[in-house]
């Protein structure tokens, strides 16, 4: 369409504007043909989007789910086995339980025991020592053929001025010794008053082998006769002093 070429500014002025309307109707038909266009493309991207989205969020639960299994899995085994290790835990402190009772019992009956040994040990002392309340022990007297130790107490007894007849001894014999040339010798008394009286003397004098006819003046020693605990007691008493 022609038109007419404006020739003063009132026209060039309602020229322009009619431009300017017509750019700006021109405008807004671009922008709805670019907006129907964007729309056209844009909407297979957004049902595509769609699409997946959908599916991802169908399929994630699943994936979710495939990817979990080995640590539930795993969660599982160990939950087992934690429960397994405390059920073992469980039976380890009864038996510690048991045992530790079981020790207690065995502490006692071993400190019982070891009482009833000491007192039995201390009895068995009293016994052996009380076996030998008629018996004296006579050490340094030298070893003789054919000897008659009967005799060697009536000699010592003799010195003493003390009465000892044979009929007041019920036997006497030498004991082993590591020396065998000086054994010692063991009296057996009938009875108490002999073998004290018998003892009483000993202690007032200093008593040698010449005295039952040996020459030199080896040191008789006579002393009660001792079970082998009290002569150990005996020798650690010595040895403190």
């Amino acid at each position: 369409m022609s038109s007419k070429t404006p020739t003063t500014i009132k026209e060039l002025n309602v020229a322009l504007a009619d431009l300017s309307a017509r750019l700006d109707a021109k405008n807004d038909q671009l922008k709805e043909d670019l907006k129907a266009i964007i729309e056209v493309e844009i909407q297979p991207i957004r049902q595509s989007i769609e699409h997946k989205h959908a599916a991802l969020k169908k399929e994630l639960p699943k994936l979710i789910e495939k990817e979990l299994k080995p640590l539930k899995e795993a969660m599982e085994f160990i939950n087992k086995q934690f429960e397994e290790f405390k059920s073992e835990i469980g039976d380890l402190k009864n038996e510690i339980a048991i045992v530790r009772t079981e020790n207690r019992a065995i502490k006692n009956d071993f400190s019982r025991l070891t009482t009833e040994l000491k007192e039995t040990r201390k009895e068995l002392t009293e016994l052996q020592q009380y076996s030998r309340r008629n018996n004296v022990e006579i050490k340094g007297v030298p070893v003789q053929e054919k000897e008659n130790l009967v005799a060697v107490i009536k000699s010592i007894s003799t010195y003493l001025k003390v009465d000892i007849n044979e009929s007041d001894l019920e036997v006497v014999h030498r004991v082993p010794t590591r020396e065998k040339s000086q054994s010692n010798i063991i009296a057996k008394f009938i009875s108490r008053i002999p073998r004290d009286k018998f003892m009483n003397a000993t202690k007032k004098q200093r008593l040698t082998t010449t005295i039952i006819g040996f020459e030199g003046s080896t040191p008789l020693y006579i002393n009660d006769h001792l079970c082998p605990a009290n002569k150990v007691l005996l020798g650690k008493a010595l040895k403190a002093k």
